[in-house]
């Protein structure tokens, strides 16, 4: 009995701390383009195919959808920038389906297809896709060069308008 009373003690605690965590951190849900299964050749553009993280508490108004965004550390969805050191290096990274993804969500593995918007002209198939330099919230198959400038991975082209989106927790500052 007094196991039992200690255990339930412990599953008690374990709820609550669940409880708090689940309001604060994020959620994952799996979905796509329309109900049911989507090909990637059937996805338009600024439709995905993947994995969603639901997070943070607000986004600011210059997300708005198909932008590469980043977490800030005041659970803020910002646009990422490769020029610039604070936008996104080292932060949870994904694509915004909407001006809201702090209730809509970003894609954080999965397929899109990325507008012209945010797309540096059309991507090499099978090659990298980096944050852009200069255009926030913007992606391209140029891997950055320039000194303070960002490297880092967002996926992988599989069409010239569609990435496999996995970005890398890793970068290098050149």
């Amino acid at each position: 009995a007094r196991l039992f009373n200690i255990m339930d003690g412990f599953t008690r605690k374990l709820y609550n701390d669940i409880r708090t965590l689940k309001s604060r951190i994020f959620r994952l849900e799996v979905g796509g383009a329309s109900d049911g299964y989507v090909s990637d050749s059937s996805i338009d553009e600024n439709q995905y195919k993947g994995e969603l993280l639901f997070a943070g508490t607000a986004s600011h108004s210059e997300v708005t959808k198909g932008a590469l965004v980043y977490l800030d550390d005041g659970e803020q969805w910002r646009r990422t920038c490769a020029g610039n050191t604070e936008h996104g290096v080292g932060n949870l990274v994904g694509i915004a389906i909407s001006s809201s993804p702090h209730v809509e969500g970003i894609i954080v593995q999965g397929t899109y297809r990325v507008s012209s918007t945010y797309r540096d002209g059309n991507f090499t198939v099978g090659a990298q896709i980096y944050m852009h330099t200069t255009s926030s919230g913007s992606m391209t198959s140029t891997v950055p060069t320039l000194s303070g400038h960002i490297v880092r991975v967002v996926g992988q082209a599989v069409k010239s308008d569609m990435i496999y989106v996995n970005p890398s927790p890793d970068f290098l500052e050149i």
